[in-house]
């Protein structure tokens, strides 16, 4: 018994000694910075024109980025109001037309910086968009995506060109809620 009480009392030295124990030594401060905000990388399929310029804002929402997402806006407008309707039907143009005055109405209500607004307002984007690329078919597969705790619970949806959620209706603060309601090729 005796041995052990010594081996354990060496131990403990041994163990003191290599971490360099001393009161001598004062430990060492470091600065913690909080709210350092990350940007979250969404791998969207490189597109031009309104669906990109679409996916661009859809990403400033997710990374609760209201001033970027309220710059995007201008460079979506132009996108939008230069679409060619002349290359479908009689009917199809009247469609794209009254679809293309709802989104810029839907943009202009999202020129705020407001994230809550923007986020309000594109959601009735999403769903313009939504009919719109229903119409004219885009060349890229493209994600129909819908949180159910949106606008207190009644829903809401966006588009996406990757199969994975990054919420853009609630960014950071519910991030991963949704799923994929349909796919658009």
């Amino acid at each position: 018994m005796k041995k052990i009480k010594i081996l354990f009392i060496l131990a403990n030295l041994i163990l003191l000694n290599s971490c360099n124990f001393s009161n001598s030594k004062k430990p060492k401060i470091i600065e913690i910075k909080k709210n350092i905000k990350s940007e979250i990388k969404i791998e969207e399929i490189k597109v031009d024109g309104y669906l990109g310029n679409y996916f661009k804002i859809k990403n400033f929402l997710v990374n609760d980025d209201s001033k970027n997402s309220y710059e995007a806006l201008f460079e979506f407008e132009k996108s939008i109001k230069s679409i060619e309707t002349v290359k479908f039907s009689d009917v199809d143009q009247s469609q794209i037309k009254s679809i293309i005055n709802n989104i810029l109405n839907n943009v202009n209500k999202m020129k705020s910086e407001s994230i809550k607004i923007q986020r309000l307002y594109f959601e009735k984007l999403s769903q313009n968009i939504f009919n719109l690329i229903n119409i004219i078919n885009p060349k890229i597969k493209v994600f129909h995506q819908y949180c159910p705790m949106f606008n207190e619970n009644k829903g809401g949806m966006w588009l996406s060109s990757s199969k994975e959620i990054f919420n853009p209706l609630f960014g950071s603060s519910m991030l991963k809620c949704g799923y994929v309601k349909s796919e658009i090729n």
